[in-house]
């Protein structure tokens, strides 16, 4: 049964055919263009090949637009992903360095050194912890102090009975050891009560309303 063509065909007859005879849809290129080859059964059962053209100036429209869309989507992404890691580096990073400051303020003796307990919460527990041994150093700090000024105050009393013993010895070379040996010991007394005053611990200064040990006052004076 001779074909029929309906509309302008634009395939070349051999591409019609072979469509036809594979029974499947196909692409080629013409002038100007491209088509699209399908088949489709018919009732009677010959084989019917519709044919698509499209321009060659229809495929690429668009195309520009879209690539840049594109790459305006990906410029975005990028952006955005660069911004939300720096936010989160800047997060975990900064209570880090704080962390390793206040380590290093604290190891050069500056017992006042505290970090912030903010942050992610590992370096937040990190940063508690921090506080708390800082915090248990200058208390232990304070009690050696406290125990050494106390202990050399007691030492006082048994210290002056010696010197007062030791001058009534009289003269010779056992009397003059003894009270030589009183006198150095006498000194060292001095020496760690001296320290004891003098070695404070390097807190931040106390406000107007600081207080004050009572006690400890009393034993200095």
């Amino acid at each position: 049964e001779p074909a029929v063509d309906i509309g302008r065909r634009r395939a070349a007859e051999a591409d019609i055919a072979a469509v036809r005879r594979m029974g499947r849809a196909s692409t080629t290129g013409t002038p100007g263009g491209s088509v699209l080859l399908q088949p489709v059964a018919l009732s009677s059962g010959a084989i019917a090949v519709v044919e698509v053209y499209v321009p060659e100036a229809e495929t690429s429209n668009g195309v520009g637009t879209a690539w840049a869309v594109l790459a305006g989507v990906g410029v975005a992404l990028v952006v955005g992903s660069v911004a939300v890691a720096d936010r989160l580096g800047v997060r975990m990073v900064r209570p880090a360095q704080r962390l390793v400051q206040g380590a290093h303020e604290l190891g050069e003796g500056k017992l006042g050194a505290r970090v912030p307990e903010d942050g992610p919460t590992e370096l937040r527990l990190a940063a508690v912890a921090f506080n708390s041994m800082a915090d248990q150093v200058v208390q232990l700090l304070a009690n050696e102090r406290e125990l050494a000024a106390d202990l050399s105050h007691r030492l006082r009393t048994p210290l002056t009975v010696l010197r007062l013993n030791a001058a009534s010895l009289g003269d010779g070379p056992a009397a003059d050891q003894t009270r030589a040996a009183v006198a150095q010991l006498e000194r060292e007394v001095d020496t760690i009560i001296r320290t004891a005053r003098e070695a404070k611990p390097q807190t931040a200064a106390a406000g107007p309303g600081a207080g004050c040990d009572a006690a400890e006052v009393v034993r200095e004076r």
